[in-house]
């Protein structure tokens, strides 16, 4: 549903907190030791200069965000009063096969050979592959005494947006066609078409620190960023054929 929709936060607010809050309640019922919570990198905000870590202070900007932080925190309250070790994972774009939206979008123009304006970009963004997903849920279920922590989950490596398109270009065997327009000229584009939104996600930086998921549990990512774009471009081959 799209945030800026009638009654969003409400819409929002009824699936995210009081769907997780009776997802807890169920777990508890039936004796789960753990419970760990998907959230969102938005639940902190959509845009930064320099890496976020768990302790920067949330300021979520749109309704999603907003009911994110509302049912991280409704999640760790409802826990502890239940005696359920609940761990909140916020996690950032996360792709691989199936993904939907925006990267699947970004990988038909890539392939198509699309030219686009955005070489001159200079951003970090953190995502988050499948394969790497699975494996740190795995280290967060075996790590001891993480009851009413929170964890940002990525992959480690950050990119900036025209890396991110070489890095699917060579995966697709395609040539970079990437634009070298200036940054004020996208954002005013942007504006004038109505879609300023879209426009910042390619241009911001939005990146994160997964130190105190490194410390605390020894996880590494098993997959580099070439890898599983590699595997969600062989997925992307399949499905399109």
């Amino acid at each position: 549903m799209r945030d800026d929709g009638r009654d969003a936060l409400a819409e929002m607010r009824r699936v995210n907190i009081e769907g997780t809050e009776a997802v807890i309640e169920a777990a508890a019922a039936a004796g789960v030791r753990r419970c760990l919570v998907a959230s969102s990198i938005k639940a902190v905000g959509d845009r930064n200069t320099a890496p976020w870590t768990e302790s920067t202070p949330p300021a979520p900007t749109d309704p999603y965000g907003v009911s994110k932080l509302e049912s991280e925190r409704a999640a760790l309250q409802r826990g502890a009063k239940a005696g359920l070790e609940t761990v909140v994972m916020r996690f950032p774009l996360v792709y691989g096969p199936g993904a939907p939206g925006n990267v699947l979008r970004l990988l038909r123009l890539v392939d198509r050979g699309v030219p686009l304006p955005l070489g001159r970009i200079r951003n970090r963004r953190s995502m988050l592959y499948t394969g790497n997903l699975v494996s740190a849920v795995r280290a967060l279920c075996d790590a001891p005494r993480i009851g009413g922590e929170v964890f940002f989950v990525g992959d480690g490596v950050d990119l900036s947006t025209p890396d991110l398109i070489r890095t699917i270009a060579q995966a697709l065997d395609k040539p970079v066609r990437l634009w070298p327009v200036p940054l004020g000229v996208l954002r005013l584009g942007g504006v004038l078409a109505g879609m300023s939104p879209e426009v910042a996600r390619l241009v911001d930086s939005l990146s994160i620190s997964i130190e105190k998921l490194q410390f605390t549990t020894g996880w590494r990512a098993p997959f580099s960023p070439a890898q599983g774009w590699g595997a969600t471009v062989a997925w992307y081959r399949e499905a399109v054929s």
